[in-house]
């Protein structure tokens, strides 16, 4: 059987069509691969950048929320200081109300005269003065004197009345060198600390 032209033309044809169709199909091969590693790494990118928005959005709601605990901790503090600083003073205010109750109790007396028995030794040959409320130096000078005469190196006479005082008394020399304070608001000036101590404690 002879090959006609026409068939020599149609082989080719084939041939052509093969060899095109075998290429257009290795460059679709080609280009779907390379669109699936396009999406891919586009894909890859968004969840990078997806992370790295999420880590940013909650950095930044964390140092937020940093900030309003700072505050409120702020706010919190001073209210608590605002607090403390009330009950120490209501705390004061109770001891004194007390205290100035206590100058009329029997107590008082024996309280007055035992710390002046208590100074009186630790005084250098000197004259000094004792102040305190009138009422208990008309009430305990002759007492008061009786103690004193059997420190024969000082002179021990009687002043006015201390501004502010509500019990106890003071006692320094003439040149105002020495001082000795056991007058009761002192004693509460002295106890201020342990006030605000016991305060703190209370408010935890």
């Amino acid at each position: 059987m002879s090959t006609t032209i026409d068939d020599k033309l149609k082989l080719f044809h084939k041939a052509i069509f093969d060899k095109l169709e075998e290429k257009r199909a290795q460059e679709l091969e080609k280009f779907n691969k390379e669109k699936e590693e396009a999406i891919n790494k586009k894909k890859a990118q968004l969840e990078k950048d997806k992370s790295a928005y999420i880590r940013d959005i909650t950095k930044k709601a964390e140092v937020k929320a940093n900030e309003l605990i700072s505050s409120q901790e702020v706010i919190m503090y001073r209210e608590v200081l605002k607090l403390k600083s009330s009950l120490i003073e209501e705390t004061e205010k109770a001891i004194k109300e007390r205290l100035i109750s206590f100058t009329e109790a029997k107590e008082y007396r024996e309280f007055f005269m035992k710390n002046v028995a208590k100074v009186l030794p630790e005084l250098k040959a000197d004259d000094y003065i004792l102040m305190a409320r009138k009422k208990d130096i008309a009430n305990l000078q002759a007492d008061i004197s009786a103690l004193a005469d059997a420190y024969k190196d000082i002179t021990l006479s009687f002043g006015g009345e201390p501004t502010d005082i509500i019990g106890g008394f003071i006692i320094e020399n003439r040149a105002s060198k020495f001082k000795y304070d056991c007058t009761l608001l002192n004693m509460l000036k002295e106890s201020r600390e342990e006030i605000g101590i016991l305060v703190t404690e209370a408010l935890r």
